[in-house]
């Protein structure tokens, strides 16, 4: 699932070098068929599956301390030192073999996944052609 969600977003930059589905002469309405039902077939094979994964490890604030003299007396005062526990995030246990069947389904229906260049939006005005000024018009 990350894999598509990668590829959903590089799909998403414009002006980037992009990878795609391809197959010579197929419609985006039969990518999205092979796709549709390649993605089903792996689902039911590796369904979704949520799994804890520690995303930062617990750890401990440094501490610090400041001292200043009040008087004749010196006053300390320490910060730091709290305890921050683990953070904890949930990914898809299941999504590189759901990717890896999706892969090989749309291989085995003729697709490649392929780096395209991006469409460009608009082509650059060429400047007029400019001939030499021994071959252009002499002034009289």
């Amino acid at each position: 699932m990350r894999r598509l969600l990668a590829a959903v977003f590089v799909l998403m930059l414009g002006g980037c070098a992009q990878y795609q589905w391809v197959k010579p002469g197929a419609t985006q309405q039969e990518q999205d068929r092979d796709n549709y039902a390649c993605l089903g077939e792996a689902t039911k094979l590796y369904p979704p599956k949520q799994v804890p994964r520690i995303a930062r490890t617990a750890y401990t604030t440094p501490k610090k301390t400041s001292c200043e003299t009040v008087g004749k007396k010196l006053e300390c005062v320490t910060t730091g030192g709290d305890y921050v526990p683990e953070q904890i995030e949930y990914v898809d246990g299941n999504a590189d073999g759901r990717n890896h069947m999706v892969k090989q389904c749309m291989g085995m229906k003729g697709w490649r996944w392929e780096l395209v260049e991006p469409k460009k939006f608009y082509e650059p005005k060429q400047p007029p052609e400019t001939k030499p000024l021994s071959e252009s018009k002499k002034p009289r």
